[in-house]
């Protein structure tokens, strides 16, 4: 019996100091029934050259203006023949057996989008992995849809059933940012059903160490989730009390972070959306941080709560130096 093929999709953009070495990650999987296309998004260094290189095992696009990653993941995705699809980011890395793990899930026909754990390395170093962002289990009576508001993942740790993201339109094209997140919503919006592999099987190069913290991610990942629960909201639907903890919780811990980085209006909106969805939800912190709430409101609690946070990090840093010099000086006497 044939082997089902996978399509690998890669947009680049400017990859040069990359590419190649993500082919060849792609290049080694033990899954033999592969097609790879790529996109060069306009590049201006020689990413085009490199992947000349692979023409030979790599379908190559290329354009002459820059049109963002979703809009190339919907070109890919358009030229793509295969039943089953995974978008791979040209700087990141893929374990050997990403796909021979991950898509027999699919091939039993329960599942249209599986999932696994990600490994975060800096520089170029894949094996020296710093972190990750790993996947919890699923509880057993709980629904997709509160699942995937805290796990909505990236598409580069998935492998998708090309009919489930093309049922849904694919990516959206007016948001460049956060647009995995937006994907992954839609998709359990629409009942698509997902696996998880607990398994590190993606490997995601950060080049900057406050990536998770970059203003315009965390402000697209907030405007996702409000028009996620817009939607939610004007179609009628009645939301779990589960779903509603879920992103009440999701809306604050966005609210945190976005006041974190100083954008103050928007987390407030964040925090109110959290309080209008659920009353009752526990909120997160100590019983001086709740009095703190009821006095101060959530706007001047957050602040003051993250002051003291930052406060915490430097006498602990101040601590350790200090205390190790310290150390040091009684050695002598």
């Amino acid at each position: 019996m044939a082997q089902p093929s996978v399509n690998i999709l890669i947009p680049c953009y400017n990859s040069e100091m990359y590419i190649k070495e993500c082919l060849e990650s792609v290049l080694a999987q033990t899954w033999p029934s592969l097609e790879i296309i790529a996109f060069d998004d306009a590049s201006t260094d020689n990413t085009w050259g490199i992947l000349q290189t692979y023409s030979s095992r790599v379908r190559s696009f290329r354009s002459s203006v820059n049109i963002g990653v979703s809009r190339a993941r919907n070109f890919l995705l358009q030229r793509s023949g295969g039943e089953y699809i995974h978008f791979q980011d040209a700087d990141d890395l893929m374990h050997p057996c990403f796909i021979e793990l991950m898509l027999p899930w699919l091939l039993t026909g329960d599942y249209e989008v599986v999932l696994c754990n990600v490994g975060y390395f800096f520089g170029n170093n894949p094996k020296n992995l710093k972190g990750g962002w790993f996947l919890r289990p699923k509880f057993t009576d709980e629904d997709w849809l509160t699942y995937v508001i805290e796990s909505a993942g990236s598409s580069i740790n998935s492998i998708y059933k090309r009919e489930a993201i093309l049922r849904i339109g694919g990516f959206r094209e007016d948001i460049e940012c956060a647009e995995d997140y937006d994907l992954h919503l839609r998709l359990a919006e629409a009942g698509i059903r997902f696996a998880v592999v607990e398994q590190t099987l993606a490997l995601a190069r950060q080049k900057d160490k406050h990536f998770y913290r970059r203003n315009d991610l965390l402000v697209a990942a907030h405007e996702v989730l409000v028009d996620f629960y817009n939607r939610l909201n004007s179609s009628g639907r009645i939301l779990s009390d589960r779903l509603r903890a879920k992103l009440a919780g999701d809306f604050w811990l966005k609210g945190r972070k976005l006041t974190e980085i100083g954008k103050h209006n928007i987390a407030n909106e964040a925090f109110r959306y959290s309080q209008k969805i659920c009353r009752d939800y526990k909120f997160p912190g100590s019983l001086i941080y709740r009095i703190l709430l009821k006095i101060l409101g959530v706007t001047i609690t957050e602040r003051v709560r993250y002051l003291f946070h930052r406060l915490k990090i430097y006498l602990h840093v101040f601590c350790v130096k200090w205390g190790s010099i310290f150390s040091g000086w009684c050695g002598r006497f």
